[in-house]
């Protein structure tokens, strides 16, 4: 809710919310071990405008790509701890010797308890709330879990009265929702056809 959001960050003031855009790895490169890695700055706090504040609360004006959702994500997985970000698991040179990526904290984002409660949101969320209907659409075929393609609800289309290929999507989370062993961002970038 876009007015939760705002009642919430006014609480919290710019300069918190600054910081834990920072934290959560937004608006700085996440030094992963890929040349040009591309990322957008977060103006000082000092600069932002009463209204754009606001907007950043539920999260317009603030440019992330994947990867830094899929770290943010794994803050809350990790008991609110971001941990440095890695492409691969382990490399195998060509004599045959294996060097696995070892899993390194950074810094504590926000509290344990913290990321448990959001977790616990997040999955009522998905049992009972506005996600609820995406539970119903994840199927089970063995021990593999899908979902199918999102549906384009026609936001743009309607409103702005654009045709297809405007809309820009993105879902993320992590599971198992206690003990996680993996987190997922899918981004659906200018779909030509309605789902």
């Amino acid at each position: 809710c876009n007015v939760g959001m705002i009642n919430i960050i006014e609480k919290i003031g710019p300069s918190l919310f600054h910081k834990y855009i920072e934290d959560f790895g937004f608006g700085t490169k996440s030094n992963i071990t890929l040349d040009g890695e591309y990322f957008a700055r977060i103006d000082p706090y000092e600069k932002w405008s009463r209204t754009q504040f606001f907007t950043m609360a539920f999260g317009q004006g603030i440019n992330v790509t994947m990867l830094q959702m899929a770290a943010a994500y794994s803050i809350l997985a990790n008991g609110g701890v971001y941990m440095e970000p890695h492409i691969v698991e382990s490399i195998t040179t060509p004599d045959g010797k294996k060097i696995d990526t070892i899993p390194t904290p950074l810094r504590r984002v926000i509290q344990e308890e913290t990321s448990k409660k959001v977790t616990a949101m997040l999955v009522n969320g998905v049992r009972v709330g506005f996600a609820k209907n995406d539970e119903s659409q994840v199927n089970r075929r063995g021990k593999d879990w899908y979902i199918p393609d999102p549906i384009q609800m026609g936001y743009e289309n309607r409103i702005l009265g654009q045709d297809l290929g405007h809309t820009i999507t993105s879902y993320g989370g992590y599971a198992p929702a206690n003990n996680t062993r993996f987190v997922l961002i899918v981004e659906i970038d200018r779909p030509r056809t309605d789902q």
